[in-house]
């Protein structure tokens, strides 16, 4: 995934990368250690083998900002895309 200001960062537990299943929106939580990628502008991540098919959107949630102060509040970018598996 690229963007601008997208690092996974802070400690608010919501944090980091969910893949939403479009028909029943449960969340499947990608861990930090599938994590391969994690800069401000790119991140990339293994795709769990066990990931029941399906259509989804990838969720990204992160305190990252261009400053050195984290945001107090997480925001979630959400790509447009539906992933398919």
């Amino acid at each position: 995934m690229e963007g601008t200001r997208i690092r996974i960062a802070g400690d608010n537990p919501a944090n980091g990368i969910a893949l939403v299943n479009q028909q029943t929106n449960v969340p499947v939580q990608i861990p930090m250690t599938s994590i391969l990628l994690n800069d401000p502008s790119k991140v990339s991540f293994i795709v769990p083998a066990d990931l029941p098919e399906g259509d989804y959107k990838l969720h990204l949630t992160t305190q990252f900002s261009a400053t050195h102060t984290m945001l107090k509040e997480p925001r979630t970018y959400v790509l447009e895309y539906v992933l398919t598996v």
